[in-house]
């Protein structure tokens, strides 16, 4: 046989090589949990294209790098495969909310016992472009009071409002926000230069209860995955710290801390739970899943809930016993129900 005629297979990898390659990509995953989770506790601006997902979302090409170097480094890809494991539970959006699904109740008996002008319940919707359909299903919850975001016009608002509440109902509208009441509304003055993302209005229930009330949505995140690309971390800042001057535009119109109105500021924040854009609220404001969620507290999509955009923040002197999100039939978004206890 001619030996120019004999085909030339490579040699595989040497068993060396393998092995240096394997523990190149447990090297790499632990680097990429490193910096994750620094970004995830720093919240800076300048890694907004990371903090953008869930943190979850990261450990999925970490633990798949590691699956595949498994075989040549076992021990340490199980060691950085159980670092990944303990990142993730580190990182669950309130896992008491989770837990509490064996043992607790909506609504919260405490709730219900309650005289009706010491409680209130706030259902936060986004509508989803707009739908009228999507303000109806707040109805089954029988709300106090209802905050949209993405609403329709004020004509729809106005009907939807007669709906839920009678000819009596207060109800106001801006440019993507709005507020329904059982009872009376008085808009705020800051609502003429403020309303392109929130509204706010002084609110009497029919029960009684006073309380200063903002709806609002800030600007929607981007998703890029161009991580590579300068341009998108440059974005993803931006992006960040446009949220941040409209959360502070909002809350330069709260009433003074010396109020006595209650302060609820809920909707569409557009940006997950433990966002540094959170820190303008606190310690004044704080959010009411963190005191008492129950279940999957996920909000966006509403057929896939990835993470919690959609929040009701309190302050102290209203107390949660129960925070959940539902499913809707016609919003993209879950909706949020609150209740809440006023204090003496």
């Amino acid at each position: 046989m001619n030996e120019s005629n004999v085909d030339v297979v490579p040699a595989p990898p040497s068993a060396p090589f393998r092995r240096r390659l394997s523990r190149a990509a447990c090297v790499t995953s632990l680097l990429l949990l490193l910096a994750v989770t620094l970004a995830y506790l720093t919240r800076d601006d300048r890694v907004a294209a990371v903090t953008v997902f869930p943190p979850r979302a990261w450990s999925l090409p970490g633990i798949a790098v590691v699956w595949l170097a498994r075989r040549r480094t076992r021990k340490v890809a199980l060691a950085v495969a159980a670092l990944w494991l303990v990142y993730l539970a580190a990182m669950i959006d309130q896992p008491a909310a989770l837990i509490g699904m064996l043992y607790r109740d909506f609504p919260d008996e405490r709730w219900e016992s309650t005289p009706a002008e010491r409680r209130v319940r706030i259902v936060s919707l986004n509508c989803g472009s707009g739908s009228a359909r999507a303000i109806a299903e707040t109805a089954a919850y029988e709300p106090d009071i209802v905050l949209l975001q993405e609403s329709p016009g004020g004509t729809v608002v106005a009907e939807a409002a007669r709906e839920l509440f009678g000819a009596t109902a207060g109800h106001m509208s801006g440019a993507d926000a709005a507020i329904i009441v059982r009872g009376e509304l008085v808009p705020d003055d800051s609502n003429d230069r403020n309303n392109l993302h929130s509204v706010q209005a002084t609110v009497r229930l029919d029960s009684g209860a006073r309380l200063h009330v903002v709806s609002l949505r800030l600007e929607p995140p981007l998703v890029r995955l161009d991580l590579w690309s300068p341009d998108c971390w440059r974005a993803q800042t931006a992006n960040r710290q446009l949220r941040r001057r409209q959360l502070v535009d909002v809350a330069k119109c709260f009433p003074p801390e010396d109020s006595p109105l209650p302060l609820i500021v809920g909707g569409d924040f557009n940006a997950p739970p433990g966002d540094a854009v959170f820190d303008l609220l606190a310690p004044r404001l704080s959010d009411s899943f963190v005191a008492a969620g129950l279940g999957w507290g996920n909000t966006i999509t509403n057929v896939g809930p990835f993470t919690r955009i959609d929040q009701v923040w309190i302050s102290e002197d209203l107390a949660a016993t129960t925070v959940v999100a539902r499913r809707t039939l016609y919003s993209d978004h879950r909706l949020v129900v609150a209740d809440l206890l006023l204090s003496d």
